[in-house]
């Protein structure tokens, strides 16, 4: 946590991917995913932003720990609404394993999203 603390105090997120998290499989990036998941989302988010344009690789390695978590809560999830659906063929590189954790995950993203519409449509 020492390392990313430092790293999001000097907006450094290029040295944490070279020096980090580019030389890590998706079983690494998941651990350090779930840590800020639960500890500090907005940290993972900035990771994410960075890696979409630096590193594809740990993108979608970040994107599918989100996508696989158990235990993701749900406003944390939408955080990473817009990543998610503007890469869709992430499906392709969810592990097998998964794929009902996956299913789940997605299908409470979208009844999320239709309550926020039909919200928006009696407010209106």
């Amino acid at each position: 946590m020492a390392i990313v603390d430092s790293v999001d105090m000097n907006r450094n997120y290029k040295d944490l991917l070279k020096k980090f998290l580019d030389e890590f499989d998706l079983d690494t990036v998941r651990i350090y995913s779930n840590i800020l998941l639960e500890s500090n989302v907005d940290r993972l988010v900035n990771t994410l932003e960075f890696c979409e344009d630096e590193n594809i690789e740990t993108f979608k390695n970040i994107l599918i720990s989100v996508l696989t978590n158990k235990n993701i809560d749900l406003a944390n999830l939408v955080e990473f609404k817009e990543y998610i659906e503007q890469n869709e063929d992430i499906i392709s590189l969810i592990p097998e394993e998964e794929f009902n954790v996956f299913l789940s995950i997605i299908f409470v993203l979208r009844v999320s999203s239709l309550k926020m519409c039909q919200k928006q449509i009696v407010i209106k």
